[in-house]
């Protein structure tokens, strides 16, 4: 994920530096057709500024009088909105790559644990039906349940979504041989 983030941040500020050369050579070749064709224009349509600090100069020589000059005020607008978006390019690759996940809620049947069994046949039928049910689901021999889910119903056990109050313990001993001797 780092690399794609790193990727979308170099494409980013590629993109905003092509996008202010191309502006600013736009606007000075359109001064200099101007020239070429042995016109008098004004300073401000060949003048360049592609960079920040250009920007603060322009702003500083002109004493904010740029609404007189659409041309300059114009690239120092491009300048400055691209300028920012190289600068936050990184949060912004950070968030265009970040993942979600959407947790829905759906009712569910099924029965609570319980401590005691009863041997009878409906238990054992209950009980049956219950393993499958696990079996089915790929749940893992070593959690224990709270809830037992219908056993009626198919569905799949994901680690992330299961939420037991109950834990366990298990350290394995070696057979022992019980009998006569």
């Amino acid at each position: 994920m780092k690399d794609v983030q790193a990727g979308l941040n170099v494409l980013i500020t590629a993109l905003s530096a092509l996008i202010i050369f191309i502006f600013v050579r736009f606007s000075w070749q359109s001064g200099a057709s101007q020239i070429a064709k042995n016109k008098a224009v004004p300073l401000s349509f060949i003048l360049t500024i592609n960079t920040p600090g250009k920007v603060l100069d322009a702003l500083s020589i002109l004493k904010f009088k740029l609404a007189d000059t659409r041309k300059i005020l114009a690239q120092c607008i491009i300048v400055v909105l691209f300028s920012i978006t190289t600068l936050v390019s990184g949060p912004i690759a950070r968030y265009a790559t970040r993942i979600t996940n959407i947790i829905t809620h759906s009712e569910m049947d099924g029965y609570l644990s319980v401590r005691h069994h009863n041997s009878d046949g409906v238990n054992q039928v209950m009980w049956n039906l219950t393993e499958a049910s696990l079996d089915r689901a790929n749940f893992p021999t070593d959690q224990l349940l709270d809830y037992l889910p219908d056993t009626t119903s198919h569905w799949l056990y994901r680690q992330e979504e299961w939420n037991n109050t109950w834990s366990m313990t298990c350290q394995p001993s070696e057979r022992t041989f019980v009998g006569s001797a």
